[in-house]
């Protein structure tokens, strides 16, 4: 058995559920999936796993297109409803994206360089970088969303 035969039998053993945790339910009415250590929730079937986010997509949309991902609007990768999930390139869904972890100054892209006490703004769009400094944190603050919004539009995610 194929991947894709796996899930055409395992679409037909489930249904979108927006009140069910994952998003989905069997037949039956009771939850399915498995919630990973990314925050996705995940449905096993013969030999493959499932991302449910997808799953949800296809039985509403068809296929997700060559080169297209399923994006969660609101960065939350555990919230399937269908109105949480759009199509998205690599590089939206990379915009589309919170702050890190590691970020220390609470504004997404922007950090301080304690040698020339100066702030710096940096947005990676397609490969390109996009930066600039300055001694004034609300100059770049302001620039930092000013160029995302050029930069990514509606893919925008300033926090």
């Amino acid at each position: 058995m194929t991947k894709n035969q796996a899930k055409i039998l395992l679409m037909q053993r489930i249904k979108y559920d927006p009140i069910s945790s994952s998003g989905l339910t069997d037949l039956n009415g009771l939850p399915v999936g498995t919630l990973n250590h990314d925050g996705y929730w995940l449905i096993a079937s013969k030999k493959w796993f499932f991302s449910v986010h997808v799953l949800i997509w296809e039985m509403h949309n068809g296929p997700v297109p060559t080169g297209l991902q399923v994006d969660h609007e609101n960065t939350n990768r555990g919230y399937n409803v269908l109105s949480n999930l759009r199509l998205a390139t690599q590089a939206q869904n990379s915009a589309n994206a919170g702050i890190y972890s590691h970020n220390t100054t609470g504004i997404k892209d922007l950090s301080f360089n304690a040698k020339t006490q100066a702030w710096r703004g940096q947005i990676m769009c397609n490969g390109k970088s996009h930066s600039k400094t300055s001694k004034d944190r609300s100059k770049i603050e302001n620039w930092l969303i000013a160029k995302r919004n050029q930069l990514h539009g509606q893919f925008a995610r300033h926090s």
